[in-house]
């Protein structure tokens, strides 16, 4: 019978082969050792711990952004770290499929699975780990770079028509979040935005409405933490508006209640955030949160069709939509920069802005205008075609 095993001379020149690679991959190692070392770079970084290097890019981060930034990153971190720390595994084993194992094992236990932006948040968070070593000369490969990002399916956002949010309106009377809803709709402000506004930011000389400034409210060590600045998401969302009729006269109606509730109150009452407009009756601040909490309360017992409290900005878009205006003025006008379009638009005037105002002012200032809308808007609807 004929003998098929593998003779001694294949065996030999295989091992030869392994041996032969192995070989070609120390000495590449030690060039680029050389060459770094050379340079006067740190050699010991892929030999290090990735949970160590994780951590050292973590504290790079940290001065330069945010403390909601942060906390997004420190949550990755919490799942990633002990992943790769208790395999003690070092930067140059970390493969694309051991990046894919990670992955896979945030989505192991759970009755409900990560969202593809979760997910990406995790590679994303991971790649800049290695592109910062990569910048620096400390490494050369970045494995993250093969990974597959998830299929990402877009949110479908509810939206209002005007008689849906002007019901809204009637029904929210007397509510403690009514006049923050209103603003929001008109002007189609981000939450953090319009918590934000201050008494300072509304020209009342003028009629204008500025938006520069926001409230943050995140979790820091497990602590909800609400957070002021003047840095806001992108520099087209520093804007300023129309002060339409319906807002001023709210506005200033606020102004006065507000005056009230300080003296009703006397020493109870706080002035911690004396310098924002949306304040509940006791001074304290209506922070996002809070303001999420309420409208979705609000929503489920009152029976209307349920969507986000930022779903109201996707209304004030639809209607302006609806009513012919362009996705550029759109976009300007909700502060929303997007891929190309922020350098091509931001030369708009003014002009296009107050237009939007006052069309929001026909749809959403009385309801009893309404039934004229198109009357009052019909060079738009033209123009337009």
């Amino acid at each position: 019978m004929e003998d098929y095993r593998p003779s001694a001379g294949k065996h030999k020149r295989r091992a030869q082969e392994i041996a032969n690679e192995r070989a070609c991959k120390f000495r590449k190692l030690a060039e680029e050792k050389n060459r770094m070392e050379s340079w006067g770079l740190d050699t010991s970084v892929p030999d290090m711990l990735f949970s160590d290097l994780m951590q050292q890019w973590k504290l790079r981060k940290a001065p330069a952004i945010s403390k909601s930034t942060l906390e997004g990153y420190e949550h990755i971190l919490r799942y990633a770290d002990p992943f790769f720390r208790s395999r003690n595994i070092t930067v140059q084993q970390v493969t694309p499929a051991l990046i894919q194992r990670y992955l896979d094992s945030l989505q192991e236990g759970r009755t409900k699975p990560l969202s593809g932006n979760t997910i990406k948040k995790h590679i994303v968070l991971l790649k800049s780990v290695f592109n910062e070593s990569i910048k620096d000369g400390t490494l050369v490969y970045n494995p993250v770079r093969r990974i597959a990002p998830p299929k990402i399916v877009p949110y479908q956002a509810q939206t209002y028509s005007a008689s849906e949010l002007n019901e809204l309106f009637e029904a929210l009377q007397g509510s403690s979040i009514e006049d923050i809803v209103r603003v929001t709709a008109f002007y189609g402000l981000r939450r953090s935005e319009v918590c934000g506004l201050r008494w300072q930011d509304v020209d009342f000389e003028q009629n204008t409405i500025y938006i520069r400034h926001k409230v943050l409210e995140t979790r820091i060590n497990g602590q909800s933490e609400v957070m002021q600045t003047n840095e806001l998401k992108t520099e087209s969302s520093r804007r300023a508006f129309a002060l339409v009729p319906t807002i001023r006269e709210l506005l200033l109606k606020r102004r006065q209640w507000t005056e009230e509730n300080r003296k009703l109150w006397g020493d109870c009452y706080d002035h911690t955030y004396d310098e924002y407009i949306f304040t509940l009756a006791d001074g304290s601040l209506l922070t996002p949160e809070r303001v999420s909490d309420r409208f979705r309360g609000f929503i489920e017992r009152h029976g209307f069709k349920k969507i986000r409290f930022h779903d109201l900005r996707h209304s004030c878009a639809t209607l302006l939509l609806h009513e012919g205006y362009t996705l550029q003025e759109i976009q300007v006008y909700l502060g929303h920069a997007t891929f190309q379009t922020t350098l091509r638009y931001a030369h708009l005037d003014a002009a296009s802005k107050i237009a939007a105002s006052n069309c929001m002012e026909h749809l959403l200032g009385n309801g009893k205008n309404n039934a004229n809308l198109h009357a009052a808007l019909p060079d738009r609807k033209r123009s337009s075609s």
